[in-house]
């Protein structure tokens, strides 16, 4: 199974999501911000991010975008529940630009997310494979 990194600044949907994520056997690390999941992600081997698009201080486009110039293979899935005066169309827009691979909306369901992370994953392989 995959290593991945979540990032979101919310403890409880970290947890949330991370539960998920670990009852079909993958790793999960969780950081609460775009500074930690840089470092973890220089410091770590790491398959997948999946950060949250709308934090506190650097947000989640930047992690894309930074991540996108430093490890280009490296997927991203956005996750995100809006922001005031921003439409969950803009919030894909804006997460796909930057370089997510998939965006899910909050409330994110397990069916949903395990579909985007294998997805994903799916898609590396592939990529590595040519």
């Amino acid at each position: 199974m995959a290593q991945i990194l979540l990032v979101d600044d919310v403890r409880l949907v970290r947890a949330t999501l991370a539960k998920f994520l670990a009852s079909v056997g993958h790793e999960v690390a969780q950081t609460d911000s775009v500074a930690a999941a840089l470092n973890h992600v220089e410091s770590h081997p790491v398959h997948l991010v999946i950060t949250d698009l709308w934090m506190p201080e650097a947000d989640g486009r930047t992690l894309i975008r930074t991540l996108a110039q430093r490890r280009p293979r490296l997927p991203v899935i956005a996750i995100t529940g809006g922001s005031p005066g921003i439409t969950e169309t803009d919030s894909l827009e804006v997460a796909l630009a930057a370089g997510a691979v998939s965006v899910l909306m909050k409330p994110v369901t397990r069916q949903d997310l395990l579909g985007a992370v294998d997805q994903a994953l799916c898609s590396v392989r592939e990529s590595a494979a040519r």
